[in-house]
């Protein structure tokens, strides 16, 4: 297969590289690939396809109407200077955390993004992003020497780009390195990193060690549309629920199964999965395969000020994944009173505080039995989902995490 694949490389043209180019900034390196390795096997095998064109159009309408990115109070006369660095800049976790800081205090901090693949205007408005080459240091030095940032705030995830990132950033001078680790992973230690910031205790406790560069901060949620009046009854009936981007770096194929099995065994219960992504059609599959498409229904992404209307559906709150860093899904659900089940994963514990809510790591008939126990006791649901709102209002809203990076950056500023 190897030789296969060196000759279906071979036949690629400049015309079919700036499309595979196209499609890395589109969808990023990793989903990529496998579009690119399927070409390539088609190639060899004679039976060339227009793949590149199917696998954009797809991604194109999975792709959500553009967020616009909006400063919340007047630009002060003379600002300190913020860059970001990212691989990627799409929908998700990381991005949103850049977005709450540019949108919180971007009056006193003049923020840009700098990354690898972004979908341009197609995603986000109102964000000053620049697409850098890390295989050219040299332009990309002169790119953040041209912005002169006070500080240079890293937001990691796996992969020799952050490593050639960090060896560009040895050369830059008089300005403070924050290192973000988001996902659960070792961080890239280098001298130079004046503070590490972990996004949950369980994120520092399993890859760093205790020292005085170690700090976490929790995402912190936007709960202004994230909320609704709790009155007696205010949880519908009978439906549970996700919101994730539908991808590997949390679900798995067989995330679906739960959903699945728990409507086999509770029929009455219907079921919503919002998001897109690489498991959106395998996902799909499973679905129509068990026979119940009229009861799980398929959102495809949705725009975010979409969210809570979906989110009021929810009777329960599932989180299927096999691995959670910390996530701000889960709080949403939690600050609009609705309860959160899922596997026994990473810092999901660490948020809903309750052992009782989560079933062992893949576990399918456990956590789907979870679900259905909730779903036969109404006045448990609600019980769990009040303390869920005290609980994600006082500990996760965004408040607070805007209030403990502002301290950071006035620190490392000088402001």
């Amino acid at each position: 297969m190897a030789i296969d694949i060196r000759k279906g490389l071979s036949s690629l043209n400049r015309a079919n590289f700036s499309k595979f180019r196209g499609l890395i900034k589109k969808v990023g390196f990793r989903r990529a690939l496998s579009t690119i390795l399927a070409y390539v096997t088609n190639k060899t095998n004679n039976a060339s396809k227009a793949i590149t064109a199917k696998a954009l159009a797809t991604n194109e309408l999975q792709v959500m109407q553009p967020y616009v990115v909006k400063i919340k109070k007047p630009i002060d006369a003379e600002r300190k200077k913020v860059l970001h660095i990212i691989e990627n800049f799409y929908t998700g976790g990381s991005s949103r955390l850049i977005i709450d800081l540019v949108e919180n205090l971007g009056h006193i901090y003049d923020q840009k993004v700098f990354t690898f693949a972004h979908r341009e205007r197609a995603e986000f408005l109102g964000i000053d992003i620049t697409t850098i080459d890390v295989d050219i240091p040299s332009f990309v030095l002169k790119q953040i020497n041209d912005f002169k940032p006070d500080i240079i705030h890293v937001h990691i995830w796996r992969g020799e780009w952050y490593n050639k990132v960090f060896d560009i950033l040895e050369h830059v001078k008089e300005c403070a390195v924050i290192q973000n680790i988001n996902t659960p992973l070792e961080p890239i230690v280098r001298d130079f990193i004046s503070k590490y910031i972990f996004v949950s205790n369980y994120v520092l406790n399993s890859f760093y060690k205790q020292d005085d560069k170690a700090i976490v901060i929790h995402p912190g949620s936007n709960f202004d549309i994230f909320t609704r009046e709790m009155s007696e009854n205010y949880l519908p009936c009978d439906t549970i629920g996700m919101v994730y981007r539908l991808d590997d770096d949390k679900l798995s194929t067989e995330s679906m199964d739960v959903f699945i099995r728990a409507v086999e065994k509770r029929p009455e219960t219907k079921a919503i999965i919002v998001g897109g992504g690489m498991y959106y059609e395998e996902y799909k599959r499973k679905v129509e395969k068990a026979g119940l498409t009229e009861s799980i229904t398929f959102t495809g992404y949705v725009h975010y000020e979409a969210l809570p209307d979906l989110y009021k559906k929810f009777t329960l709150f599932v989180a299927p994944v096999w691995q959670e860093s910390f996530g701000q899904v889960a709080p949403f659900a939690m600050n609009m009173g609705i309860p959160v089940v899922g596997y026994n994963i990473g810092a999901l514990e660490e948020i809903i505080n309750d052992k009782s809510l989560l079933a062992k790591s893949a576990d399918v008939e456990q956590l789907s039995d979870i679900i259905v126990h909730l779903l036969d006791n109404y006045e448990k649901c609600v019980s769990v989902g009040r303390y869920n709102y005290e609980r994600a209002s006082k500990s996760f809203a965004v408040e607070k995490m805007i209030a403990d990076y502002e301290e950071v950056y006035n620190y490392y500023s000088g402001r």
